[in-house]
């Protein structure tokens, strides 16, 4: 008798990264998102060895998708520090607590601001003009 074996991941940790200074709920496409640390567990699953724990070694740096969305799957329960870089912001740090409980497929949802540089192909703002009063433009 064959035996399928299957294998249900579950979302720990998924959030958006935004853009601050931009209108509201800006998305940030392209951005990194890398755990930097992580519970020990975490951290002892990170530096195991192996022909087939090397395989399953979970991702541990992503990419947001053009909505901004990122997230991390089949991570133990504990506290991890967030870091997220996209080309012209400063990186931003954030902090998740997984935790389980009673219903494992609820993920923990971080959100990230970053604050981008305005991009040098976007056209400058011209200063407003001056009115005198009366109405005149000056």
């Amino acid at each position: 008798m064959n035996t399928v074996l299957q294998a249900h991941h579950f979302v720990a940790i998924a959030g958006r990264v935004l853009d601050m200074d931009a209108n509201r709920d800006a998305a940030v496409a392209g951005a990194y998102v890398e755990i930097v640390s992580g519970p020990p567990e975490f951290i002892r699953h990170r530096n195991a060895r192996g022909p087939w724990l090397g395989a399953a070694r979970r991702d541990e740096r992503v990419k947001t998708a053009s909505d901004g969305v990122f997230y991390f799957l089949d991570l133990p329960d504990g506290t991890y520090e967030i870091r997220v870089t996209a080309a012209g912001a400063q990186s931003a740090n954030a902090t998740a607590i997984v935790e389980h409980g009673e219903n494992p497929f609820l993920p923990t949802a971080v959100d990230v601001a970053l604050r981008l540089a305005p991009s040098p192909d976007a056209p400058a703002s011209k200063p407003a003009k001056k009115q005198r009063p009366g109405g005149r433009k000056t």
